[in-house]
Order: C-alpha cells, then structure tokens, then sequence
C-alpha cells in the first residue's frame, strides 16, 4: 500500500482521493456511496501518531525516498490441483466468504473442543482478581507516586474492554477470525477523559491499511458501512448522478477511514504465504480437519453399506438348461420379493394381495445349483467384521489435535487426563503458546493505552516512553509454578550434594548453586541467626517453664550477690559484669562485595531487624 499513502495525503480533507486509491485495490468492493466527511474524530486521533516511527521511515533505505517499490504486484502461487486447493491453505481474497469459511470449521466438533480449551486457558486471575497487569521496566524514570497514578488509571481504563466476562470470546474469535477490531469512542466535549468506552467492530467489514508490507505500520483502516440508499437524500443524489436505477432496498456501502489510533487492533500475527493476508491460528488444522470429514464420512458410509447381515440361496436346478433355470431363479426371486398382505380396501374386501419389498431384494444373493450337487439351502452372509475398529479415525484425530498445539492426554478419550503433578512437553508447549496469545493481545491493549494517556496529556506531562511498561496477562494455569517448583527441587539436590564436600564453602554452593545474589544470600543469613535465638528460647521454656524471662533474671541477681566465687559454682553460666544472661547470636549477614555487578532482587519477606526482635512479645 506504500504507492496508495504515496499518493494522498493524511488529513481528512483528502480523504476522499485517499478512498477513491485504496478501493481501487480492494477487491470485491462495489457499489460504493462515499461522502466527503465521514469521521469527524480523525484529526484528533491523527495528532496521535507515532511521528517518531514516522521519521524513522523517512530515514530508512527500505522505505525511505530511495525506496522503490519493484514488487508491487505481489508474488503469483498458482495451483490447478482441486484435491490440493480443497485440502491444504486456499486463502479467499474475499474476506466476507473466507471468514464464513473459518466459522464453519471452528463449529466441527473436535475443532471447537480445541478451541475451546485454549480459551479456557487464557483468562487466569491472579490472588487480586486480576487478568492484565501493567509491569514497569527498568529503564522506567518515574517516581513512586507516578507509577501509582498510571496504574489506577490503567486498571480503570481495561475495564472498559470487560476481559473477565468477554475475555474468553475475544479468545476465540481471534483463534477463528485472525483480526479483533474495536472503535475507540471518545466525548466530544471532554477528550480529556480518553478513551471512555469501545464498541466491537465486525471483522467482515473493516480492513488496515498499511505503510507498506516491509515495515508492517499500519496508517489507517477503511470501514465497509452497509447502507440503504433508498432511504438516503444523499443516497438517492448519488444513484441519480450516476444514471442508476433505485431498486427497491438499494444496499450500498459508506467507506469511513479511521486513523490507526482510533482503533484497537490485534491480530494473529500470522501471515499466508506471500504476507497479503492474515490467517486465523485454526488455519494450521484445515489439512486435518478436511482429512477428518472425509474418513468420518467414508465410515459412516461403509457401516452402512457392510453392516446389515444378508441371505445366500442356492437353488437345485437339476439338469435344466440355462435359460429355464434362470428363469426358474427369477419366478423364485419374484416370489420371495413380493408378500402376501390382507387387502382391507372396499374395492376388494377379504382378499390377500402382493406387494413389492424392496428391501428383501437387496439383502439377499441367489445361485443356481447344478444336479450332483448338495440340494437347495439358504446361508446367512455375516456383516462387516471389522466395524468397530477405529485405528484410522484416531490417527486424523490425533493429527488434528496436534495441528492445533492441543496435548492429546487432555481430549484423547483412550488416553486419562493428568492432574498436573506430572509437567509434560506438551503441556509446557502449550502453556508457552497460550503466553504468546496473550502478548497479542497485550501489544493492542498496550497500543491502545497509550492513545488514552496522550489524550489525557498524561504522555507528555509525565515524559513516557513505550519502554517504561508492559502488559502482561496472569500465565495459564498451574503449569509454570509445578515447572519451576521441579527445578528448585533439582537444585536442592544439587547443592545438598555439593555442601557436604568439606572443600567447598555453603555460601559459595549458594551462589553458584541455587543462584542466590548478595541481596538472598544476606537475608538468609538473618533468617539463620533469627532460627538460632528462637531454638535458644525454645529450649529455655523446655527446661524452667514459660516464666523463664523471670527465673532467668533472679538467677542473675543471685549471681550479683554472691560474686564470681559463685559465678564458678554455677559453671559458669550466670552472667560476669553484669551482662546479660541472654546470649547474643550476632548481626544480620551483610552483603559481601564480590566485585561482581548484578541487581538485587526483591525480597518476599523481608526479615525482621534485631531491634524489632526485641521488642517482639516472649514465646
């Protein structure tokens, strides 16, 4: 579309030179009404852009001036096999068709039930009820108060797209459509506010337009509006101007141009093969999905046909010729092939009549039998034998679920679902391929959030920039906190292997072998000193009770009294120089300079000081 944006320029003023070249590029796109102003809002989400990125493009030889676009025409794949065209990927250019398309084959029943485990999978609420969470990075430059304030303001602003109730159908319908569109409303009066509310657009109807294929930036999206011109002023002025009839419910469409701001866009992120078209993720299982109708279809056929039990007769013709035994065989057939019935009708009351069985015919086989043979008998032909196996059917069912990242244990029915204790590749691909579905997602929402912040002139005021945060939706499940907790148990062993070699220091094991930094290494040395002094007082209430505070004091007075004669008797554990008779277990462990530069990680729990262990109530 580089030519097309070449070509026009981006205000709305232009906009309808800027319609009349993108429609000459769209197919199928007939009976269109365009008018000269047809969204007031563009300009204010167009001060929007990206003009940093717009820059950047002036800049770079790929779509910069010196850019020639020699390939516009775009690559030709073409095939004249029906069976593989039927089978494999045969994208529609008609996006209305190639979207009913993908609509049907997310109904079948084993695709909806992958499609429905996936969804199932991509909304988690963490311990605060919440599904998306903004994360600050570290090149992030603002204050505490800051951060607070963009995150109220973001919670308040995701709530509009209402994810823990809609959520899942964004899910699928993405998984179906490959496109999720919505209109960015803003007040009229009071565009500070931002972005108040959205309204879900049908993918059918909307297309973005790119800068050009090469750096994937989109500029602007055009709106298919389906109108009734007979019911337009305007509509009935054009089709006049134009020397068209006006048929009775005359439909046209309005094209609206919207500015890539106004707009919240994601997307699959999955291209066919010359990147002119996005494609749905249930594209990946059409093979298999085609595969499995057909052998479905041919079973059920031939159950049909094999499954009935039929009837063999061998008829004792004796010596006759040919053509008087086969006429002998035919008045046999006629005769087994017609019963006897009562004919209750007033025309012929109490007489028997023959009426035809067609089923009889096709259940049975007759032969004629020569003289010197067996006499006439009549053998009963078994059905298919073997109906029941389903080897074939499982093997597309498997290949479908496979096509479609779903691990076979959870929908296979020959194989029992695991409870999680025991983390499978599958599972863990599958889990990884949920976060990338997410961060689809998240990249729209993030987008669209910044549109709202520099509506509220937040960008700018607070001197943002896209790196400072990110969003990221709560992991699916169960299945990293069990991976993770699997590797800790590897590294447990690991270092209790290698602390009890005498030559090799604990703290060191630590750090090189459970990859604590200074920061753990020091708390864990608090936590250490902490234990001690609760062991000490622990075995103090053990021995005199829990009154120990007080039998310990009067046995330091005494020891006060009576000298250090005494102090000798008593072995020695009545306190000299009137120390304390609780002993002191040491300072927290400091942080050891290594000369090696890493960033400290936080805490969970930080561990309580000396001074509030003091303070704390006795045990």
């Amino acid at each position: 579309m580089s030519d097309i944006l070449a070509s026009t320029t981006r205000q709305p003023d232009s906009g309808k030179s800027f319609i009349s070249n993108i429609l000459s590029k769209l197919p199928y796109v007939q009976n269109v009404f365009e008018t000269e102003v047809n969204n007031p809002k563009y300009e204010l989400f167009d001060k929007l852009s990206k003009s940093r990125q717009l820059k950047l493009l002036t800049q770079s030889v790929i779509t910069g001036p010196h850019y020639k676009d020699q390939f516009n025409g775009g690559h030709s794949f073409g095939s004249n096999q029906q069976y593989h065209n039927f089978i494999y990927a045969q994208i529609d250019v008609d996006k209305v068709r190639r979207i009913a398309e993908y609509r049907r084959m997310a109904a079948y029943a084993e695709v909806s039930d992958c499609l429905d485990e996936i969804c199932d999978e991509f909304i988690n609420k963490d311990e605060n009820g919440k599904v998306l969470k903004i994360k600050y990075s570290q090149f992030s430059k603002l204050e505490a108060s800051q951060r607070s304030e963009i995150e109220k303001e973001f919670y308040k602003f995701i709530n509009i797209y209402e994810l823990e109730t809609k959520g899942w159908v964004y899910c699928r319908r993405l998984l179906t459509e490959s496109e999720l569109f919505f209109e960015n409303i803003v007040h009229e009066e009071k565009r500070e506010l931002g972005i108040i509310g959205v309204i879900t657009i049908p993918s059918e109807l909307i297309n973005p337009v790119y800068d050009n294929i090469q750096n994937n930036i989109i500029q602007n999206f055009i709106f298919q509006k389906p109108i009734s011109l007979e019911n337009d002023n305007k509509g009935k002025n054009f089709l006049q101007n134009n020397n068209q009839p006006s048929p009775a419910n005359a439909l046209q469409q309005q094209i609206i141009t919207f500015q890539s701001n106004q707009i919240t866009y994601i997307n699959s992120g999955i291209w066919n093969e010359d990147c002119s078209v996005r494609i749905p993720f249930i594209e990946n299982g059409r093979r298999a999905y085609k595969q499995l109708s057909l052998i479905e279809d041919s079973i059920v056929i031939y159950r049909m046909v094999r499954a009935p039990e039929r009837l063999k007769f061998k008829i004792d013709v004796g010596n006759m010729p040919p053509a008087k035994a086969e006429a002998y065989l035919k008045q046999l057939m006629q005769s087994y092939w017609n019963k006897k019935t009562y004919d209750g009708s007033s025309s012929n009351p109490g007489q028997g009549s023959n009426i035809y069985n067609p089923q009889s015919m096709l259940d049975s086989y007759w032969f004629a039998r020569r003289n010197g043979e067996v006499g006439s008998d009549v053998e009963m032909l078994q059905g298919g034998q073997n109906l029941g196996e389903l080897k074939d059917l499982m093997y597309f069912v498997n290949k479908l679920y496979k096509s479609l990242k779903v691990p076979l244990t959870r929908l296979n029915p020959d194989d029992g679902y695991k409870d999680g204790s025991e983390i499978l590749r599958e599972e863990l691909r599958f889990a990884k391929f949920i976060v990338r579905l997410q961060s689809q997602f998240a990249e729209g929402f993030k987008n669209a959030f910044i549109a709202h912040l520099k509506l509220r002139k937040w960008w700018n005021e607070y001197k943002l920039h896209e790196s400072y945060f990110q969003l990221e939706f709560n992991p699916p499940s169960s299945y990293f906190s069990i991976r993770k907790n699997q590797e800790l148990e590897l590294k447990l062993k690991l270092f209790s292997d290698v602390s009890q070699n005498e030559s090799i220091s604990k703290t060191f094991a630590q750090r090189h072998y459970l990859e604590y930094n200074d920061t753990r290494i020091s708390e864990n040395m608090e936590w250490l000193r902490k234990d001690a002094a609760l062991k000490w007082e622990l075995d103090q209430i053990a021995q005199t009770g829990p009154n120990w505070r007080e039998h310990l004091q009067a046995a330091e007075n005494a020891a006060k009294e009576a000298g250090p004669a005494a102090a000798g008797i008593m072995g020695g554990t009545a306190p000299i120089g009137g120390e304390s008779a609780i002993p002191e277990f040491g300072a927290g462990g400091e942080p050891v300079d290594t000369g090696a530069t890493e960033t400290a990680e936080p805490a969970t729990e930080t561990a309580p000081s000396a001074a509030e262990q003091s303070s704390a109530p006795p045990i």
